[in-house]
């Protein structure tokens, strides 16, 4: 998901190269031309959108007043982006939250664990 391929809107606009992720690959990219360096990866992406994000900030900036308004607007998709990534997976392990030590724990452990069993 590069700067080329997303919308204003947030919407992924490209077609291809693209695939599934069957089993969970953090450092999975369908991207040949992605596959030495993983930029583009599955682990990656919320990184990724947020540097697209912040592009598009700094191209916005001399049409502003006050540069600071992008900061909080990024601000504002990092808290959002885990807040909501932690209340889908609480969800689909039919907990009410992951947002403590225990919650973290089980994550980590259950992401290891799915990588683990990949092959």
């Amino acid at each position: 998901m590069n700067t080329d391929n997303l919308s204003v809107l947030g919407l992924t606009i490209d077609y291809g190269p693209y695939g599934w992720l069957e089993p969970y690959d953090p450092a999975w990219t369908p991207n040949t031309t992605d596959a030495s360096g993983r930029r583009y990866c599955y682990a990656n992406q919320h990184h990724i959108e947020l540097w697209n994000l912040s592009r598009f900030g700094r191209a916005l900036t001399p049409l502003l007043q006050a540069a600071e308004g992008i900061e909080q607007g990024l601000t504002v998709y990092r808290t959002t982006f885990e807040r909501t990534y932690r209340e889908l997976v609480a969800a689909k392990l039919g907990l009410e939250t992951l947002e403590d030590t225990a919650g973290e724990k089980l994550l980590a452990d259950l992401l290891e664990l799915l990588q683990a069993c990949r092959d």
